[in-house]
C-alpha cells in the first residue's frame, strides 16, 4: 500500500470506517474470510478480505484490493491480523450464507460447506489437491461412460493421478463419510496453502461437479475462505451430528455408510457364512492393515470387464470377471473367479439372464424394444443379502419398470396377490407401517425387529421417491390390470405389459398425492432418530405432494382410469386431512394444523378405517393432540376426538351403534377383505389405550366408561381370533401354528420358486398351479387372511375375497402384535 500523508499511524475503528463513506482510511482487524488471489482482465490482480475488530465482529468490512500480483497480502490463514492504509470506498459486507452438507451436493451449483482438511496433496508438476471431510455421505452420482468404454477407459478408482500412500489413508482418511476431493480451477495452485491439514474451515461459493462419476469441489475465482473459531456452532453442529450417526446405528451397523442404510440391503463382499460379520466400508478395506477375514459391505457396482454377459464365462465356462464397487467412501476392484462367480450368479445361467443381471447390477436401462441404453446409468446398491432377506424364494423380477416413461420405477411392493404396482394402496401400507414403528419403537427394538420394519419401510419409500421425479408429478401405477389379472405367472417371468401411469398439473389426483405425502411424512418420523439426513429427504417430498394435491383438485382415477378398476377412490377430502396430520405431527408447522381446523368436512363417526377411507385416522391423530394438550379439548378439536372415540367405542361393543362382529367374535365390517379393516380398527384402539394410559384418562362411551385395561383386552381377543382361538381352530397368519391356510391367492407362493426351477412359466401355463389342490409350494410367511361374517373360511385359490392377502393387512398389525410380543 502506498504511504503518505501525516495520518499513516492513525488507525480507524471498523465501526467508524463503515460511517466514512469517500474518506481514506487506515484500519487494522482480523481476517475473517479471504478470497483466492485472481488476474482481472487487465494486468491487475484482485484478492477481497474481510476483517473484524472488537467494535465491530459481525459481518465485518469486506475490503477489495487491487494491486501487482506481487503486492497481495501475503495471508497464511484466516484468523491472520492485516493492516490497511489510505483504504477508500469500504464495504460493509451484508447478510449471511447458507452453510451445506456434502449430502446436500448437486452437480454444476455452487454451495458452502464447513469441513475439516483431512489432507493436502502436492502431485506432479505443483498440482494441489485438498480432502475435506464432514461426516456425511456424498449422493450417488449417475455414471456417463457406456459399458464398452471399460475396455479402453476404465473408470478410475481415485481422482488424484497416483494412489495416496496406505499410512496415509490409515492414518488421516476417516472409514465413515464422504472425503470430497477439491482442486483449483483459473487459480494459482499454491492457494491451496491456504488449508491446514486437521483443522476445520468454512469454503464459501464452492463448485460442486462430477468427474468420471466421482463427486469433486473446484476453487473458482469466486471462492472464499472464512475464518471458523474453535468454538463455532457449525463445527459442533456438524461432529455432534457425525456421532450420532455412529451411535443411533445398530451395533452390527456401525460402519454401514447412511448412503446404504438401512436400504441398500446387505450384501457380503466375501464367501463367509457368519453371521456374527461386521460391516466395513471401503475405505476400511483400502485404508486398513487388518481387515477381518469376514465382513460385510453395501456397495453399488459401477463397471464390470468384459462388459459384454457372453464374455463372463471365459475360458470354457469359468467365471472370470472384474467389477468396479463404490461406496460413499472409495471404489475398489473386486475379482469374481470360477465358485465366486457361479455363487454370485446363482448358478451358471444362460447368457440372456446374465445379461438381465448385468443390466439390473450396473443400472442399464432397457425399454420395451428390448433396446438397452446405458449412456446415463445409475446402478443400484446390490440386493439383499439372505441374512436380510428372509422370503428365501423370491428373486428380483421387474428390473425394466418405468423403461417406457424413461424413469426408473424399479423396487416398491406389489400390492396382494397380482403383479400390478399401485401407488395408493402402497403409500397407505407404508403410512400405516410407519406409523406402527414411530408407535411401538421399543417392543419393536426389544425384540430386534426395529432394523427390519424400517427396512421395509424403506423399501417403500425408495419407490416412492423414483415415483415422484417433480414436485407436481406422481407416478401412480405400473402394469395393466386387464392383462395382469389375465395370466398367473411368478412375478419374476412377468411377460405382461408394464405400462407406467402418473398424474401431474394437468391430470391430478389429490387423493394419491395426498395418500403418499402422508406415507412421506409418516415416515421421515420414523427415520428421524436413526437417519436424519433420509428424514429430510422424505418431509421434502411429503411437503411438495401435499402442495400438489391441495392446489390441483381431483380424483386420480379419472388420470388412471386402470385404477378405478381396482382401488377406486371415494373421494379426496379424507386423505387431506390424513396428510395434514401427519405433517403437522412431523414439522409442528401451524399452517398444517390450521388447514385441520378449517376443514369443512372431518367424516363424522366413520363405520370403518382402510386404504379408501382416511377420516378415522386423522380424526385419531388430532385426539391425540388433545390428549397431550397440545390443543384444546373444544370446538373442532373436541368434534374430531369425539368421532374418533366413538368409532373406538362402537368395536368395544360400548357405543350408541356397535359395530357387527361374528358368531366367534371378529369384527365384522365387509365382504371382501374383512380382516383389512380388523387390522385398522384393532390398531387404532391399542394405540389410544397407550394415550389414554398415560393419561390416566377413560372412554366415556354411551353405554360405560373404557379403560385403557378395556381396550387392551379387547384387542387381545381380536389377535388371538387372527392366530387361531376362533370356531374353525385355524390361524389366518400363513406360516405361524400348526393349522394355517396353505392355498392363499397369490401368484408367487403359489407356483414353484424360481431358484428351485428357473424355468420360465407362461401366462397361460401358470394356471396349473393355480387350480391344483395341492399346498402352496412357498410359504408367504405373515401374510393374513380371515373368514367371513360367519366364521367360515374356504382355503381355496379361487377364494380371493378373503384369501388373497394384501400388504395393508399387515402395516397396521405389525403395531399390533408388536404390542403384545
Amino acid at each position: 500500500m502506498p504511504r503518505g500523508g501525516g495520518n499513516y499511524y492513525n488507525f480507524t475503528k471498523i465501526r467508524d470506517a463503515i460511517d466514512s463513506v469517500g474518506a481514506k482510511v487506515n484500519v487494522i482487524g482480523v481476517v475473517l474470510e479471504c478470497g483466492f488471489p485472481r488476474q482481472t482482465r487487465g494486468t491487475d490482480w484482485f484478492v477481497s478480505v474481510r476483517i473484524i475488530d472488537e467494535t465491530h465482529q459481525d459481518p465485518g468490512l469486506s475490503v477489495n484490493i487491487f494491486t501487482d500480483r506481487n503486492e497481495c497480502p501475503r495471508i497464511l490463514s484466516v484468523g491472520d491480523i492485516i493492516q490497511f492504509q489510505r483504504v477508500t470506498k469500504c464495504i460493509w459486507f451484508v447478510g449471511a450464507n447458507y452453510f451445506s452438507f456434502v449430502r446436500e451436493m448437486k452437480g454444476g451449483e455452487d454451495f458452502n460447506l464447513v469441513c475439516k482438511i483431512i489432507h493436502i496433496h502436492e502431485g506432479a508438476g505443483n498440482e494441489w489437491m485438498a480432502f475435506v471431510w464432514d461426516g456425511t455421505d456424498a449422493p450417488p452420482a449417475d455414471i456417463l461412460q457406456k459399458l464398452e468404454d471399460e475396455m479402453k477407459h476404465p473408470l478410475p478408482l481415485h481422482l488424484e493421478p497416483f494412489p495416496l500412500p496406505g499410512d496415509t489413508l490409515c492414518s488421516s482418511f476417516p472409514a465413515v463419510g464422504t472425503v470430497l476431493r477439491v482442486i483449483s480451477q483459473d487459480l494459482e495452485n499454491d492457494n491451496l496453502r491456504l488449508l491446514k491439514t486437521g483443522e476445520w474451515v468454512k469454503l464459501v461459493n464452492l463448485l460442486c461437479e462430477v468427474h468420471a462419476g466421482i463427486w469433486r469441489c473446484v476453487l473458482t475465482p469466486f471462492t472464499k475462505l472464512r475464518y471458523t473459531p474453535k468454538e463455532d456452532r457449525l463445527k459442533f453442529e456438524r461432529k455432534r451430528l457425525f456421532n450420532e450417526r455412529l451411535a443411533q446405528s445398530p451395533e452390527s451397523l456401525m460402519q454401514m455408510p447412511f448412503g446404504g442404510f438401512p436400504s441398500p440391503q446387505v450384501t457380503e463382499v466375501d464367501d463367509s457364512d457368519d453371521d456374527h460379520a461386521i460391516f466395513l466400508t471401503l475405505m476400511d478395506v483400502v485404508a486398513s492393515s487388518e481387515v477381518p477375514a469376514s465382513f460385510k459391505c453395501v456397495v453399488r457396482v459401477i463397471a464390470a470387464f468384459p462388459w459384454q454377459a457372453a464374455d463372463f464365462l471365459f475360458p470354457a465356462g469359468t467365471d472370470r470377471i472384474r467389477l468396479t464397487l463404490e461406496d460413499s467412501t472409495a471404489r475398489i476392484h473386486a475379482f469374481l473367479y470360477a465358485e465366486d462367480g457361479v455363487k454370485f450368479f446363482g448358478g451358471q445361467p444362460s447368457v440372456e439372464a446374465l445379461e438381465i443381471k448385468r443390466n439390473a447390477l450396473l443400472g442399464v436401462r432397457v425399454n420395451n424394444d428390448g433396446v438397452q441404453d446405458d449412456t446415463r446409468r445409475n446402478p443400484p446398491w446390490l440386493p439383499e443379502d439372505n441374512k436380510l432377506q428372509r422370503v428365501q424364494w423370491r428373486g428380483d423380477s421387474a428390473l425394466q419398470d418405468g423403461a417406457d416413461a424413461g424413469i426408473d420405477l424399479v423396487g416398491g411392493y406389489y400390492d396382494a396377490g397380482d403383479n400390478l404396482k399401485l401407488g395408493f394402496p402402497m403409500a397407505f401400507t407404508i403410512t400405516m407401517l410407519s406409523w406402527s414403528t414411530i408407535e411401538m419403537v421399543s417392543q419393536l427394538q426389544a425384540k430386534q425387529e426395529l432394523t427390519n420394519a424400517l427396512l421395509a419401510i424403506k423399501w417403500g419409500t425408495d419407490y416412492l421417491i423414483k415415483a415422484h421425479p417433480q414436485p407436481d408429478v406422481l407416478y401412480g401405477q405400473v402394469g395393466q390390470s386387464n392383462s395382469d389379472h389375465g395370466c398367473w405367472q411368478r412375478p419374476e417371468d412377468m411377460t405382461t405389459p408394464r405400462t407406467s401411469f402418473k398424474i401431474d398439473a394437468q391430470h391430478p389426483g389429490s387423493d394419491l398425492a395426498a395418500e403418499t405425502a402422508a406415507a412421506f411424512a409418516a415416515s421421515s418420523i420414523a427415520f428421524k432418530n436413526s437417519d436424519s439426513q433420509y428424514s429430510s429427504t422424505l418431509l421434502m417430498h411429503a411437503k411438495q405432494l401435499f402442495d400438489f394435491a391441495r392446489d390441483h383438485p381431483g380424483l386420480y382415477q379419472d388420470s388412471i382410469p386402470y385404477a378405478g378398476k381396482s382401488y377406486s377412490s371415494s373421494g379426496y377430502h379424507d386423505e387431506m386431512l390424513w396428510a395434514a396430520a401427519w405433517l403437522h405431527r412431523a414439522t409442528n408447522e401451524k399452517p398444517y394444523l390450521d388447514y385441520v381446523e378449517q376443514a369443512q368436512d372431518i367424516g363424522g363417526t366413520r363405520y370403518a378405517f382402510s386404504w379408501d377411507d382416511k377420516y378415522l385416522g386423522a380424526q385419531l391423530l388430532v385426539a391425540m393432540l388433545v390428549l397431550e394438550g397440545k390443543v384444546d379439548n373444544a370446538g373442532k378439536w373436541a368434534e374430531y376426538r369425539s368421532h374418533a372415540e366413538e368409532f373406538i367405542c362402537s368395536c368395544i361393543q360400548k357405543g350408541s351403534t356397535n359395530r357387527k362382529r361374528t358368531p366367534g367374535g371378529l369384527l365384522s365390517f365387509a365382504q371382501w377383505d374383512n380382516i383389512q379393516c380388523v387390522a385398522t380398527a384393532t390398531f387404532a384402539t391399542i394405540v389410544y389405550s397407550n394415550y389414554l394410559a398415560a393419561k390416566n384418562a377413560s372412554l366415556n362411551c354411551a353405554v360405560g366408561n373404557a379403560n385403557p385395561f378395556d381396550l387392551v383386552t379387547f384387542v387381545k381377543a381380536q389377535v388371538d381370533y387372527i392366530l387361531g382361538s376362533n370356531p374353525k381352530n385355524m390361524s389366518y397368519m400363513v406360516g405361524y401354528g400348526a393349522n394355517y391356510p396353505n392355498r392363499i391367492h397369490h401368484r408367487g407362493a403359489s407356483i414353484i420358486s424360481i431358484k428351485q426351477d428357473p424355468t420360465p412359466v407362461t401366462c397361460g401355463g401358470g394356471y396349473t398351479w393355480c387350480h391344483s389342490n395341492a399346498p402352496n409350494p412357498n410359504v408367504l410367511d405373515g401374510a393374513v387372511v380371515g373368514p367371513d361374517k360367519n366364521d367360515g373360511f374356504s382355503d381355496d385359490r379361487g377364494n380371493f375375497e378373503l384369501g388373497e392377502p394384501t400388504t395393508y393387512n399387515i402395516g397396521p398389525l405389525v403395531g399390533v402384535f408388536a404390542y403384545f410380543a
